[in-house]
Formats: structure tokens, C-alpha cells, sequence
């Protein structure tokens, strides 16, 4: 079954398996509004990894990956691809140096001006972006027993 993306305007990622476009979308509507136009088909299958919590009943586990090795690279690189990007270039680096971001606050801001611009592009591709409701899918002349 295919995995689905939605980019919200928030920044969050909610992600989906379904049949089709329209069942994620059907998924992705139960959180808030949506634009189908702006759904991610992802390459990777979904997995997650859940753990029983008192307070929430299910939580994401935190004592490993929260998703998939695959998933998770998809996600970074094809919904915040410029903080991909600059993250991957600052780790490199520093990887290399055996130093740590907290060290570098010029490099970190690089880091936080990527993900910024990200988050901005997002916000105006919901804005450009209209949303397509269900009833005009579902029923393009208009409801059933309207005179249309």
C-alpha cells in the first residue's frame, strides 16, 4: 500500500498509508483541512514505532527511531529540503572536525535560517494553493436533488 505526506502549515508532517490520493486525503482531513494538491507520494513504505503510554495510550517510542530508516530520510529530504540540505552540509563538517553544533552558533543559525525558510515556503504553497473539498470531488454538478 502507498505512503502518503502532508505538509502542514505549523511545520508538522502527518503521514499515511492508503490505496489512492484520495483515501490519504479522506486520512489527512480527519487532522484539519487540506489541499489534495499539495499531498507527497513517498517511495518508502511507513513504519512506526509505538509504545503503550499511561497518559496518551500510544506514544512514539523515544528509546529508538520514531520511523523507518528510509521514511524518515525521504521525509527530511523532500519536505524541508533546504534544511536537509544545509544540516547534512554542518554535520559533514563538524563530523570531520569531531566537534559538536553547540559550539557553533554561526553554524547552527544556518541551520535555523534553512528550517525557517523552509516553514515559509510551506505557508505559501497552502496560501497559493487552493483547497479542493470532498463535495466538489464527490459531486462536481452539485448534490444529488439540487436543481443544478
Amino acid at each position: 500500500m502507498p505512503t502518503y505526506a502532508y505538509r502542514w502549515a505549523d511545520g508538522t508532517v502527518s503521514v499515511c498509508s492508503a490505496k489512492n490520493k484520495d483515501e490519504a486525503a479522506w486520512l489527512f482531513d480527519e487532522v484539519g483541512p487540506i489541499s489534495r494538491r499539495l499531498i507527497i507520494k513517498l517511495k518508502s513504505p511507513l513504519l512506526v514505532t509505538l509504545r503503550a503510554d499511561i497518559d496518551e495510550r500510544w506514544k512514539l517510542d523515544s528509546d529508538g527511531p520514531k520511523l523507518g530508516e528510509q521514511i524518515g530520510l525521504e521525509l527530511e529530504e523532500r519536505c524541508y529540503p533546504r534544511y536537509d540540505k544545509v544540516y547534512r552540509e554542518v554535520m559533514d563538517k563538524l563530523e570531520e572536525r569531531n566537534e559538536i553544533l553547540a559550539d557553533y552558533p554561526d553554524l547552527r543559525k544556518r541551520i535555523e535560517e534553512a528550517l525557517e525558510h523552509d516553514m515559509k515556503d510551506t505557508e505559501r504553497k497552502i496560501e497559493e494553493t487552493p483547497e479542493t473539498p470532498d463535495i466538489v470531488i464527490l459531486y462536481p454538478k452539485g448534490l444529488p436533488g439540487q436543481n443544478n
